[in-house]
């Protein structure tokens, strides 16, 4: 079920890593530059990742959009971004 909230954060985005990846929370993620691969998450990784946020925030991410998304920071501005279409 989609929520509400209008932001996305690189806070949610961790708890997601945590949850989904198993990521472990003392893993530094405040930081919008770190790629995936930096945090040793595969395509694989993010394509649950990918996932979750559709699922989460009821955004559409074409594959073709997924393939340029590479760090925190992007994957948060694409789906505040997505949020703010829906505005």
């Amino acid at each position: 079920m989609p929520v509400s909230e209008s932001t996305f954060t690189l806070e949610e985005l961790r708890d997601i890593l945590v949850s989904l990846i198993g990521l472990g929370p003392l893993v530094p993620v405040d930081d919008p530059d770190i790629t995936y691969e930096e945090l040793g998450i595969d395509s694989l990784g993010f394509l649950e990742v990918q996932v979750e946020l559709q699922q989460r925030f009821g955004v559409e991410i074409p594959e073709e959009d997924a393939a340029k998304i590479h760090t925190l920071g992007a994957t948060v501005e694409y789906v505040n971004r997505r949020l703010g279409e829906r505005s």
